[in-house]
């Protein structure tokens, strides 16, 4: 006989989580190269100093969007802890391995995998030295190894000089614009000043003539309004000299006769 199935059950969650968006510090730069590898470290701790497995997993060559500089970082598998995180420089240079021709041997002055900067004799051995890969600008080599080796090499110092250098050129050309227009808003500016100051001028000086003509109208007005009176009083003293005069005369005739 079967067993009775038993019915779906189903339990609603006491604490609803949301999604939390994690981050891997990857988000602002260009992986170049991004292979699985097994890497070893050199522990001079013991007697004698002997190599060290650090872990299995993939390693990354990333560059930096803005400033262009190399990092190298590996993570082990499963647990995604980092075993090897430090910035790849032009001093530093891959030496071969003893007795392979898949395995790579460099020196680090500062590796930040365990969050403290340490010096590190590291190498890293890659599982076949013969993968085939698909070819980029970068990748100038068939071999997983070498293809790491010049990826690891290459000196991006020219391109990110030649950036630094191209945004040098635009943020000096946007400034030259700018200069113009301002120069010619100030130009405008300044003859819009300059007819705005001229009108105003020659409206003052309208002003002032027609003030001008206005006192005079007003002081000639002024001058014949005061010198009426006075003329007709003094031709009325003429009128009345000649009046006295001529009975004066009619008087001397008639004496005469």
């Amino acid at each position: 006989d079967e067993p009775p199935q038993s019915p779906d059950i189903h339990f609603e969650p006491l604490v609803t989580l949301e999604p939390v968006e994690v981050k891997t510090n990857e988000e602002d730069e260009t992986i170049l190269f991004c292979e699985r590898a097994k890497l070893y470290r050199f522990d001079k701790s013991n007697d004698p100093p002997e190599w060290k497995e650090r872990g299995t997993g993939e390693v990354k060559l990333l560059s930096d969007n803005e400033c262009g500089k190399k990092r190298i970082v590996m993570r082990r598998d499963k647990t995604l802890k980092i075993c090897c995180n430090h910035f790849v420089t032009s001093d530093m240079k891959l030496k071969p391995n003893v007795g392979s021709d898949k395995a790579w041997v460099w020196t680090t002055p500062a590796d930040f995998a365990d969050e403290v900067a340490k010096p590190e004799n590291l190498a890293i051995r890659f599982k076949d030295a013969t993968t085939v890969a698909p070819l980029t600008n970068a990748n100038l080599s068939l071999s997983v190894a070498c293809r790491f080796k010049d990826i690891f090499e290459a000196d991006e110092t020219v391109k990110a000089g030649n950036d630094e250098s191209q945004d040098v050129a635009e943020k000096l050309e946007s400034l030259s614009v700018g200069e113009a227009k301002e120069n010619d808003s100030r130009g405008d500016d300044d003859k819009s000043k300059d007819t705005s100051s001229n009108e105003a001028t020659s409206e003052s000086a309208t002003k002032d003539a027609a003030n001008e003509t206005g006192n005079n109208e007003a002081t000639d007005k002024s001058q014949s309004e005061e010198k009426t009176p006075v003329d007709d009083e003094a031709n009325e003293e003429n009128v009345a000299k000649e009046a006295s005069s001529s009975a004066e005369v009619g008087a001397t005739v008639t004496a005469e006769n």
